[in-house]
């Protein structure tokens, strides 16, 4: 310590200068230093908050459209009596047509299947064969042993690669099970996709950035 002391008192006043104000600069350097990762590390905080708020408001936006899908699927399987054991299913089928050309959520289509779970009607007609068994299925083979609608994980149809998930309704008259309607629903339909378009801008102007896969 006393040598760094004389070795101070040795030095002239343009060398003390110097090194006073080099001193300085490196605490000022490890001050901006140390500030700087503070703020990084809370800005990568907020963004990961605001990704997972965003996620959270587009996951509430959704379940929110398959509640009113499923709604949508039971007024619509009250248009008709879709009893699998009725010789004539015209009025089922033309309400399966219906939902296909106006309905907000089943426009890829629908199946009618009888009680095992075997398609008696599909719409359009050339997509599933009749009598093809469906009870393979987990998603209906779920719903013929509940009684209650389920949900399908989003698969692929084959025909034209178009995206869909499928909602399951078990159709029970006075307690009897008649069959199952099945709607599906085209997941690049706007109803869908309009969530997932506004978190992708809502993620970019608040800095976060949501991928659409």
């Amino acid at each position: 310590m006393n040598r760094l002391r004389n070795w101070l008192n040795q030095l002239n006043l343009w060398p003390r200068m110097a090194l006073s104000i080099s001193i300085g600069f490196i605490f000022l350097l490890l001050a901006f230093w140390f500030l700087g990762e503070r703020a990084l590390r809370e800005s990568r905080e907020r963004i990961l908050d605001e990704r997972l708020a965003i996620t959270q408001v587009v996951a509430n936006q959704i379940d929110n459209r398959l509640v009113q899908a499923q709604m949508e699927l039971e007024e619509s399987s009250k248009l008709a009596a879709f009893d699998a054991g009725s010789p004539d299913l015209t009025a089922e089928m033309a309400v399966m047509a219906a939902m296909a050309a106006h309905s907000s959520y089943f426009s890829a289509g629908s199946i009618f299947t009888d009680s095992t779970g075997r398609i008696l009607l599909s719409y359009p007609h050339d997509w599933w064969a009749a009598g093809t068994d469906l009870s393979n299925l987990s998603f209906v083979a779920a719903g013929l042993a509940e009684r209650s609608a389920t949900f399908s994980p989003p698969f692929i149809l084959a025909d034209d690669d178009k995206p869909v998930l499928a909602i399951a309704l078990p159709i029970v008259r006075e307690g009897r099970l008649q069959g199952v309607l099945i709607g599906l629903m085209d997941l690049g339909n706007s109803v869908i996709s309009q969530p997932l378009q506004e978190a992708t801008i809502l993620g970019q102007t608040a800095h976060a950035v949501l991928v659409d896969g």
